[in-house]
């Protein structure tokens, strides 16, 4: 017997499969297109203008972070340019030896959600507040049974990382949002670990050109519940469209997730957090039932294949957090202090530079 995607009883599944659906066939072009090292042909010239604009403001900023380390510098693509130019390949993947440094820092404040039976992924955001899923996290009365867990890393040389549980605080602050899930919960700091703040934070950036098509995303993660991982082989966008009313809250990249997950960040090159992850869509024929990649149905769901992950993007979630409705005036006023916390000079680099 076949396997439907309305058989797992996820209405946010069924809504993002119709949706990816309905780009399948923009997706499978992007894609190949992307191989060939094309992906700037999909692009529009606005949002490849303000890729280019983004990059200077960064180089700018660095220089306007208080007290920034000389080498807190910029790990992105200096050639980006000259790329059509100055390649071997399909593109120019040289990078900054700065990209792997920055990438340690900005895994420091991911961490694990647990409850004793499920798992999820997310991170601090500043000001002791963390981010995941709404699917992962969905009420303040949840949030009681669930911890923060963080160095739950392997370590290749010298002592094991030491884990560190934090407890949630919703009744300090909660905001969650079913469309476009996510949750925003307070975190307690305990006598026993460390300082939250020390593992430094990442700021949600309502900016323009973060990332193009085609271009690699970094997801960090706890996939299955295990030890942090990171995601950055055959991982890049495929998708993101401004006028698709659809698609426009989404964006759609590949890169390897599991269950546990839910609630990574998704990064640039530039370790910036471009989308909070959240689904991953399987291979489905216009009926919905599953289907593997030579188009047959399938009865087992461990035959299953995905189309790509998606997640929502960082933009739309800042503007659904200042639209949102918060009665009680000290919450609002914690909410009102992280879109300040963002919207400082260098935030990007302030929130990793606590954790150095």
């Amino acid at each position: 017997m076949s396997i439907n995607v309305h058989d797992f009883e996820d209405g946010a599944l069924v809504k993002a499969v119709q949706r990816v659906s309905g780009v399948i066939d923009i997706i499978n072009s992007n894609r190949k297109l992307i191989k060939e090292g094309l992906g700037l042909l999909v692009e529009t010239e606005d949002r490849v203008k303000a890729f280019l604009d983004r990059q200077h403001v960064l180089a700018k900023e660095k220089l306007q972070v208080d007290d920034a380390p000389e080498n807190l510098s910029f790990a992105f693509n200096r050639g980006f340019e000259n790329e059509l130019e100055r390649k071997i390949g399909p593109t120019n993947n040289i990078l900054s030896i700065e990209f792997l440094e920055l990438g340690l820092l900005a895994a420091k404040s991911v961490g694990r959600f647990t409850n004793g039976v499920g798992f999820g992924t997310g991170f601090h955001v500043g000001n002791q507040l963390l981010i995941t899923n709404n699917h992962v996290i969905k009420s303040q009365e949840e949030a009681l049974e669930w911890q923060f867990e963080l160095n739950v890393e392997d370590n290749k040389f010298g002592q094991p990382k030491g884990q560190h549980n934090y407890s949630l605080a919703p009744e300090k602050f909660f905001l969650t949002n079913e469309e476009y899930d996510f949750t925003l919960v307070a975190v307690s700091n305990s006598a026993e670990s460390p300082l939250i703040e020390t593992f430094g934070w990442h700021a949600l950036l309502d900016v323009q050109g973060k990332i193009l098509i085609g271009q690699p995303v970094n997801i960090i993660q706890h996939p299955n519940g295990n030890n942090k991982t990171v995601v950055l082989h055959d991982s890049y966008l495929l998708y993101l469209d401004d006028e698709d009313i659809n698609m426009e809250k989404y964006c759609l990249y590949s890169g390897d997730t599991e269950e546990g997950s839910s609630g990574s960040p998704v990064f640039n090159n530039q370790w910036e957090v471009v989308a909070l992850h959240h689904k991953a869509i399987p291979k489905t024929d216009k009926n919905g039932n599953l289907i593997d990649q030579n188009g047959r149905q399938i009865s087992n769901d461990k035959d299953k294949v995905y189309v790509a992950n998606e997640g929502i993007r960082v933009s739309r979630i800042i503007q659904a957090i200042k639209d949102s409705v918060i009665v009680d005036l000290e919450q609002a006023k914690i909410r009102d202090e992280l879109i300040k916390l963002w919207s400082l000079p260098g935030a990007h680099q302030r929130g990793l530079k606590k954790a150095i």
